[in-house]
């Protein structure tokens, strides 16, 4: 394993970046909400996905992550979905704390809801969270839902093991304010056919809280609350810095031979 240098320092002769130095273990930092961070881990490139301490979550509606560099955002809230009177799946999601949240379901979710679930009930539902980039506002894609009973599924304990609010957000830190509070994580999707044009395949999820100061550049696992439309965070661990992009090298434009002759269009005659 390469030795990590000073991030200050010039290039190496190598000609290549130098990585960044490793996360320190931070005492805890109050937020701005009130919830405090933990102590942040050292991020380590060399941890295997069988490593990542997730257990209490194998028979949950949140699986744990199936690689220790997995990009996500999910999460669960317990609520009401409500269609509009135009499109069954498009709609509100209500929660028990009376958010009203704006919804859409992904296709393979419809026949449950429509077939199998009791209407007016509150369910715990499996939702991805996008946020508005204008008025970071919360909206969501329903993506399941956690209704053993309903769906047949007698083997299942009725108990999720996840409390309502909760979201795990895993990907790299593009943005933080202090003075704002809030974080900007990248989130990729995953396109194994490599299908999806370049704006829908990564998004950015704001985050209400902060990390610290030399989060930047660092994929991170971030657990989440959600506390009305805000997505705060309430822990986090960096996992391993990401790779730079190296820099473009200036584009020279060819010139034209210093002998070279010059000729001036000629004019033709109109007929």
């Amino acid at each position: 394993m390469n030795k990590l240098t000073n991030p200050n320092s010039a290039h190496n002769s190598s000609g290549a970046i130098p990585p960044k130095p490793p996360l320190k273990n931070l005492p805890k930092q109050p937020l701005k909400s009130g919830l405090e961070i933990l102590s942040v881990a050292p991020p380590k490139s060399d941890l295997k996905p069988e490593q990542i301490q997730l257990s209490d979550l194998a028979d949950s509606p949140i699986p744990a992550p199936n690689s220790t560099l997995q990009y996500r955002a999910i999460g669960v809230i317990f609520g009401q979905y409500v269609p509009s009177a135009e499109h069954f799946c498009k709609g509100k999601l209500t929660a028990v704390d009376g958010t009203v949240i704006d919804a859409v379901v992904l296709g393979r979710v419809m026949p449950i809801i429509q077939k199998k679930l009791i209407p007016q009930k509150n369910y715990l539902w499996i939702v991805y969270p996008r946020t508005i980039n204008r008025t970071s506002q919360l909206y969501l894609q329903i993506s399941g839902v956690w209704a053993p009973k309903e769906t047949g599924k007698a083997d299942v304990d009725l108990d999720s093991n996840v409390e309502d609010g909760y979201f795990s957000i895993r990907g790299e830190v593009l943005e933080q304010s202090i003075a704002r509070n809030y974080v900007i994580v990248k989130i990729k999707r995953v396109d194994k056919e490599k299908k999806l044009p370049r704006a829908r395949a990564r998004f950015k999820l704001k985050l209400k809280g902060i990390l610290p100061s030399n989060a930047i550049g660092y994929f991170w696992d971030i657990t989440v609350q959600r506390q009305g439309h805000n997505l705060t965070i309430t822990s986090a661990k960096a996992i391993a810095a990401m790779p730079k992009k190296p820099p473009m090298k200036p584009v020279r434009r060819s010139e034209p031979p210093i002998n070279a002759q010059f000729s001036p269009p000629v004019k033709r005659p109109r007929i």
